[in-house]
């Protein structure tokens, strides 16, 4: 386990974090939201391909975590940044809680969410252009919001979990009331457009099992929002008691 802590509050938790491998920065001041370590970056295999965040105040989060890979010896593979599209450059919104990565027998499927925070255009050609051809790009509509943020989807991990192999079976688990079953959108490299596909024939086609924990009284926000260790375990909000017992 390593942990990268600010230098200026070291001395604060010291004691908490010294059995483990401790990577110490300067870390900027504006920066709250650096805790949410897997909205930097997506990892391809044992790389980081760095992301580009969305909104202003989360600016300069990439930077941080690109810091502590490099301290690490972890090399990315590359950082969206823009894509030129018909002669314009955009600025591609990549953000690592918006990325599921789904393995059938035969096939590899690369599940980002569409939204505010989502993935755009220039992110499905920036990735069209980096990832291997037999790699599908599938884009998922999430709902949105204008006002109160937890009507919509901020990123497709709290709408959707993919756990893997659990006992045999692959398995994901869905919030229906925040995810479209029906409105899925793969990308055509060549073309550089979009199809639509449906997610149950999806999730037919890699075998995969699709599950809804029970919703009623537990937090819409990190129901499904969860950690995924591999092997069966998971990390999760322990608010959530019905849903995670449901899981247990």
């Amino acid at each position: 386990v390593t942990v990268a802590v600010d230098s200026a509050v070291y001395h604060q938790v010291e004691d908490d974090v010294k059995r483990f491998n401790v990577v110490k920065l300067d870390i900027p001041e504006g920066l709250a939201k650096v805790v949410y370590v897997r909205d930097q970056s997506v990892t391809w295999f044992r790389r980081p391909i760095m992301g580009n965040m969305a909104l202003d105040i989360r600016r300069g989060e990439v930077e941080v975590i690109n810091e502590i890979y490099f301290k690490l010896n972890i090399h990315p593979i590359a950082r969206a940044r823009w894509a030129l599209i018909n002669g314009v450059l955009y600025r591609a919104y990549m953000e690592g809680g918006n990325f599921f990565l789904l393995k059938g027998d035969s096939e590899i499927v690369l599940l980002t969410g569409i939204g505010v925070r989502g993935s755009n255009w220039a992110t499905f050609k920036f990735l069209g252009e980096l990832l291997p051809d037999d790699v599908r790009i599938v884009g998922v509509p999430l709902p949105g919001y204008i006002k109160d943020w937890t009507s919509g989807a901020v990123h497709l991990d709290v709408a959707f979990a993919y756990l893997g192999e659990v006992g045999g079976v692959r398995l994901a688990l869905v919030d229906p009331s925040r995810l479209g079953m029906y409105s899925l959108l793969e990308y055509d490299r060549r073309t550089g457009y979009f199809k639509m596909i449906d997610l149950f024939s999806l999730m037919k086609e890699l075998e995969v099992k699709v599950d809804e924990p029970p919703r009623r009284g537990q937090s819409l926000i990190t129901m499904v929002n969860m950690l995924n260790l591999g092997k069966g375990k998971v990390v999760v909000d322990s608010f959530n008691r019905e849903a995670n017992e449901y899981l247990r």
